[in-house]
């Protein structure tokens, strides 16, 4: 396996992981409250999550073939150190935003499961380097390629996932069966 790849895979576990740690033992009860300051509960963030692949999922399948890869290393080293962190709030686009499309933590789990087993196969159907395909995402302006949209994913994933250990922290830890790092 190319390098490219290799790190595209490892930062959308990364992701995956992050999510799975940050959600465990939550409870349906904990998964709809949402903080006193107002703000997602922890259902509302895995749905965004689930809503946010499906979209990204559409922009990489509509990604355009090059004939010269769009290498962007310094955006792409960015992507990866801080697109995963809780440094700067932004607004989420209109059509990611939690509506409550699931009825429960489970119901957003599993579509956010489903939408990034879909992110995995399309990139098993597509193995060329994803630098020589490109599309759009709202954060940037321009071209970007698919290999920083998959990027983008995984460290998406961890930012939420922060977010989520942020919202059980100044929640009631009466409904948590487990530590929020608990694997």
């Amino acid at each position: 396996m190319d390098e490219p790849r290799r790190e595209i895979l490892s930062t959308l576990q990364r992701g995956e992981t992050a999510v799975a740690q940050a959600i465990h033992g939550v409870s349906e009860e904990l998964a709809s409250q949402k903080p006193s300051a107002g703000g997602w509960s922890i259902r509302d963030c895995v749905e965004h999550l689930a809503v946010v692949e499906q979209l990204l999922l559409r922009r990489l399948e509509g990604g355009e073939s090059v004939a010269e890869p769009l290498r962007n290393t310094a955006r792409e080293k960015v992507i990866v150190a801080k697109a995963g962190t809780r440094e700067t709030k932004r607004q989420a686009p209109e059509a990611s935003l939690p509506t409550g499309r699931f009825a429960t933590l489970a119901d957003a789990q599993a579509a956010l499961a489903a939408a990034r087993g879909q992110i995995v196969a399309w990139l098993e159907a597509h193995p060329e380097d994803q630098r020589l395909r490109l599309t759009t995402h709202p954060a940037f302006e321009g071209p970007v390629s698919c290999h920083e949209v998959l990027l983008l994913v995984g460290m998406h994933s961890v930012r939420h996932a922060g977010q989520i250990e942020e919202i059980r922290a100044g929640l009631s830890h009466s409904c948590i069966d487990a530590s929020p790092g608990a694997p």
